[in-house]
């Protein structure tokens, strides 16, 4: 049976690492052509980053409450602050992706590259909050 002219799934990636890009190539019924189309799912990446960031972000929440406790157990001078700065060390993700929407909707004025930028912060400084926060030996 012979196909139909159309677009069809480029099959010349075998490999299909970044599988939220589909490509299309023509068949035009007889040999396949040099046309390509690509179409991207463009919020797969921050949807990605995001769930990933959110699930370092509630570790992170644990993290800095067991590191409040533990300051707040051995006593040291400025306890009181050094203890509300533990609390409050999941707040500096959420701070600094805030910041860096509010810049890149100004320098970019659209939704996904300020999304995927917001989102990287938001992982990043997630991650830093996390190493910070590791329970260390005295």
């Amino acid at each position: 049976m012979k196909r139909s002219a159309g677009w069809y799934t480029d099959l010349s990636d075998p490999f299909r690492v970044r599988w939220w890009i589909h490509t299309l190539r023509w068949w035009d019924g007889e040999t396949w052509t040099n046309f390509t189309v690509s179409r991207r799912f463009g919020w797969v990446p921050v949807v990605l980053i995001g769930a990933a960031a959110a699930w370092i972000w509630t570790i992170d929440l644990a993290l800095s409450a067991i590191l409040a406790q533990g300051v707040a157990s051995t006593p040291q001078p400025n306890q009181q602050m050094w203890v509300v700065v533990s609390w409050c060390l999941p707040l500096v993700p959420v701070g600094g992706a805030v910041i860096v929407a509010v810049v890149t909707m100004i320098a970019k004025r659209r939704a996904r590259p300020n999304a995927l930028a917001s989102v990287n912060a938001f992982f990043w400084l997630s991650m830093a909050v996390a190493f910070l926060a590791v329970p260390k030996a005295p």
